[in-house]
C-alpha cells in the first residue's frame, strides 16, 4: 500500500520480505536519491498491528491510533468537522464515534 511517500509491503514469507526490503532500498537510493528512515524501516508481524497514516491495521480490523484521536479532538472546529467526522466514522469503534458526536455537537453550539 502506498500513500504519498509512505508505503507498506505485506508478505507472508519473512525471507522474501527481507529480499524485497533490500531491492526497495537499492531502488530508492540509486534511482530516486532517497533514503529510508531507519525508525520506520522495520518488519513486524501483522498480529502486532501495523501503524500506517494514523491507523493501526490488524488482520481482524483496524483502529485509529491515540495520536490521531487526540489530534482530531483538539483541532476540531466547524470548518474541519466533516473531515474528522469521516475519519472517525471510517476507523473508530462505537464508543469513539459516540464520543466524537458529542464533541461535535459542542463545537457546533460553541461550547468548546
Amino acid at each position: 500500500m502506498r500513500y504519498g511517500d509512505d508505503f507498506i509491503i505485506i508478505e507472508k514469507d519473512h525471507a522474501h520480505l527481507e529480499k524485497i526490503r533490500i531491492l526497495v532500498d537499492k531502488f530508492l537510493t540509486t534511482k530516486l536519491k532517497l533514503t529510508l528512515h531507519s525508525k520506520n524501516n522495520i518488519i513486524v508481524k501483522a498480529r502486532h498491528g501495523i501503524k500506517f497514516l494514523g491507523v493501526v491495521i490488524y488482520p481482524q480490523g483496524r483502529k485509529l491510533n491515540k495520536r490521531a484521536v487526540g489530534r482530531a479532538f483538539t483541532r476540531l472546529n466547524s470548518s474541519n468537522l466533516p473531515s474528522y467526522s469521516g475519519l472517525v466514522m471510517q476507523h473508530g469503534n462505537k464508543k469513539l464515534i459516540k464520543e466524537f458526536q458529542w464533541h461535535s455537537s459542542q463545537v457546533l453550539i460553541g461550547e468548546f
